[in-house]
């Protein structure tokens, strides 16, 4: 019987499989975004209320993760994904704008990690306008 025991507590099970693989966009700005000038990124017309930025959620699978992040939706290509001068975030950019204007935009995040799976998550409804 002690022979039963020592195999039973010397055996080890597959580890569990990781949580499936999520991920979440977030704009913590204002919408619509009003600009003044033909070009720029929105995190340089922010105030304390309104960083104007976007987070990244990421969570389960097997890290580590590729992302990437991109506008879609948006046929006359004025407006884009850039660095923010905070240098942690990114943030919309708009470009040759006219007074007046208004364009929209989406923003796809995608992450795959290192099993191969791929999720998205998409921002909906991001607007910019210029009013002088």
């Amino acid at each position: 019987m002690s022979g039963i025991g020592i195999t039973a507590a010397g055996a080890t099970s597959a580890p569990p499989p990781p949580p499936p693989l999520t991920a979440k966009v977030q704009w913590h700005g204002q919408t619509p975004l009003t600009v003044s000038s033909a070009s720029g990124v929105a995190q340089s017309i922010n105030s304390p209320w309104t960083p104007n930025v976007f987070d990244y959620l990421t969570s389960g699978g097997v890290p580590p993760y590729t992302d990437s992040t991109k506008v879609v939706n948006n046929p006359s290509g004025k407006l884009s994904i850039a660095a923010a001068p905070d240098g942690t975030h990114n943030t919309i950019a708009w470009s040759n704008f006219a007074i007046n204007e208004v364009q929209s935009t989406d923003v796809v995040y995608t992450v795959t990690d290192s099993a191969g799976t791929t999720v998205t998550s998409t921002y909906t409804g991001i607007i910019v306008q210029r009013t002088s």
